[in-house]
């Protein structure tokens, strides 16, 4: 059964101490950054090794045209009814 104190967390919680582990410090773009890839890291608060997986999610922008999508331009960019 899963324990959902170490699922889906923001930040890779040890299971052995329950600390977060700073994927920004601790050199985690040296880790696979791949959707569901499995690493090890090392806790910096009891040193203890855990493995842990990455879960990554998306999210989108649209626009009118790449312009304005690239100039930050988002959603409708005319009433209804203008050509």
């Amino acid at each position: 059964m899963i324990d959902l104190n170490y699922f889906m967390n923001d930040l890779p919680k040890c299971p052995h101490c329950d600390e977060d582990f700073d994927i920004w410090s601790n050199d985690y773009f040296e880790y696979n950054l791949s959707d569901e890839a499995t690493d090890e890291a090392t806790c910096e608060s009891c040193h203890k090794e855990f493995v842990f997986k990455n879960h990554l999610t998306y999210s989108f922008s649209t626009a009118t045209s790449v312009c304005d999508l690239h100039n930050g331009v988002y959603g409708p960019q005319q009433s209804k009814g203008e050509v």
